[in-house]
């Protein structure tokens, strides 16, 4: 299960409909782009170009409004649900089998797995409306000059490729994570439970914190600083290859062909402000990265439980298995 059918799960009517108006609140963002470089190049009459301006102005707002209304709804609706169906399937499971799962990994996924999942969730409105900026002005630099658009996306895609090569290592250090977590969560639970056997042996007690917790919250606090810092230096390359794509516009191929003022301010201006949602997109990938990780735990006890799931009246059995049928 990923982010996308877990929203899909909750209403694909809701989400379709909330993707054309954020795509409608990208498309008019980049029609702000063009009245800003048709004044900057005086290319239109000043009475439409303001006019314009204004309009689009209106629409973005209102688009972006109701796109992120309709998003947060649903996102909040699916965090609902998944809350729910863990509760029944761990209710409805024989006791013999939670036993053998361990409070530990139960607790874990109930409170981290979900919180991981729920802060994603509320990062997608934003994340779908920067996507549709980034494709509505893709499209404008096509129309601009479709010579430069594709250099532009060569140049790109090696550094979209050089940036995924570099993440990757970073979700491996995310996974082992929450494995250390699970640990962790087991000397909590045995911190907890066996309050009053810690007590009363100090030696005991002493190599539970001093070695086992220590250990285990050092090696879960390395491998969440190694991934952060993978993503951060695969997102630094990323937001510098821009300013080099501007160089390479700006510089560079005029040298190779004359290139009109009104192409090149317009491939300034609408990559440098790329710069604000495609950094929001990147930084925003650490946390889809986590929630991933979130996700395939959370599939993994819903899996493991529904082998072991009997009448509950908790939730209807069939809204149940259509949700979480893959």
């Amino acid at each position: 299960m990923n982010l996308i059918s877990l929203l899909l799960r909750s209403s694909c009517k809701i989400l379709a409909l909330a993707t054309c108006i954020g795509l409608l609140s990208g498309v008019s963002t980049a029609g702000l782009l063009v009245v800003i470089n048709a004044q900057i190049n005086q290319s239109l009459l000043r009475n439409t170009l303001i006019w314009s301006f204004i309009i689009l102005c209106l629409i973005r707002f209102i688009a972006n409004i109701i796109s992120k209304f309709l998003l947060i709804n649903l996102a909040e609706k699916a965090i609902l649900e998944l809350r729910l169906i863990l509760s029944e399937r761990i209710l409805a499971a024989p006791l013999s089998h939670l036993e053998n799962i361990g409070k530990h990994q139960i607790l874990a996924t109930l409170t981290d797995d979900v919180l991981s999942i729920s802060n994603t969730v509320y990062a997608i409105p934003t994340l779908c409306i920067d996507i549709a900026i980034v494709v509505s002005c893709l499209v404008y630099l096509f129309y601009l000059s479709p010579t430069i658009f594709f250099l532009v996306i060569i140049s790109l895609l090696l550094g979209i490729f050089s940036y995924q090569s570099i993440a990757y290592k970073a979700t491996s250090f995310f996974t082992l994570a929450r494995h250390y977590n699970d640990k962790l969560f087991n000397h909590f639970h045995n911190i907890t439970e066996g309050t009053k056997e810690l007590k009363l042996h100090y030696q005991r007690r002493q190599t539970l914190l001093k070695k086992e917790l220590k250990d285990t919250a050092q090696l879960y606090r390395r491998t969440n600083v190694c991934g952060t810092t993978v993503f951060a230096v695969a997102a630094g390359w990323g937001n510098i290859l821009f300013f080099v794509v501007i160089g390479l516009v700006i510089f560079a191929f005029p040298i190779l062909q004359a290139i009109p003022s009104h192409i090149l301010s317009g491939y300034a201006l609408t990559i440098l402000y790329l710069l604000s949602p495609l950094d929001y997109i990147m930084s925003a990938i650490p946390t889809f990265s986590k929630a991933t990780v979130a996700l395939n735990k959370v599939d993994s006890l819903k899996l493991s439980l529904s082998n072991h799931f009997y009448e509950s009246n908790l939730m209807d059995r069939v809204e149940t298995d259509n949700f979480c049928q893959h």
